[in-house]
């Protein structure tokens, strides 16, 4: 009895010892398993939320006879159709059109062969598409009693996808609008300094009072 007993207990060890082993032999495999990172599996092009392939360029843009260009704002309507604006110290605000392989000089003021009289800034552009494009900025003056050397009013021009025209404002105030943003082509606001703030219903141009002492640089909603 003795004999089988100690038997018993011999096979209860060795299979326990066994046990043993096989547990740690599958724990040591499942360890080794989960430090081996997955391949990542990448997204075709459908997934992708933008191309990655694009490669970044220098393009130097200047005006005949100006020593000075810069430019201040950009409005793209896809890819081959992108707007920017800005400023050149000849007092003649400018405007560039990429049409998906060169930049163009957009012919704005008379003596140019456009239609509005010069001269003028431009501070800022937005659209609705090639059909709808608005720009702001100011009309410069020669003040004949200075100081100071210039005075100006706010300037609002649209593009109808033939010709930039400007659009004539009921109440034409002094100042330089900087930001223009709508929400729809009957919902658009612009705003400048010394709080000229006005907004188009999408028939008419409407002057917002507010404080004279806040300047809007930009026009934004989180919202869009």
């Amino acid at each position: 009895t003795l004999k089988s007993l100690n038997c018993t207990e011999k096979k209860m060890k060795t299979t326990t010892i066994k046990h043993f082993w096989v547990i740690l032999l599958l724990a040591i495999l499942v360890m080794g398993l989960s430090c081996k990172k997955p391949k990542p599996i990448e997204p075709d092009d459908n997934d992708k939320p933008g191309r990655r392939d694009y490669t970044w360029t220098i393009d130097t843009i200047s005006y005949p006879g100006s020593l000075q260009t810069t430019m201040r704002d950009m409005y793209a309507v896809d890819e081959k159709n992108i707007y920017v604006v800005g400023h050149n110290e000849r007092g003649y605000g400018k405007m560039y059109h990429f049409d998906g392989t060169k930049w163009r000089d957009v012919k704005l003021t008379i003596n140019e062969g456009g239609t509005i009289r010069g001269g003028i800034d431009l501070e800022a552009i937005y659209g609705f598409g090639a059909n709808d494009i608005w720009a702001v900025g100011r009309r410069v003056y020669d003040n004949i009693h200075p100081p100071p050397n210039y005075i100006d009013s706010s300037l609002i021009i649209r593009f109808d996808g033939t010709q930039w025209r400007e659009v004539l404002l009921d109440v034409h105030t002094r100042g330089d609008l900087q930001g223009i943003w709508g929400s729809a082509p009957n919902d658009v606001w612009s705003g400048g300094v010394y709080g000229i703030l006005f907004h188009y219903d999408g028939t008419l141009w409407t002057k917002i009072s507010i404080d004279t002492s806040l300047w809007y640089n930009a026009i934004r909603s989180e919202e869009h």
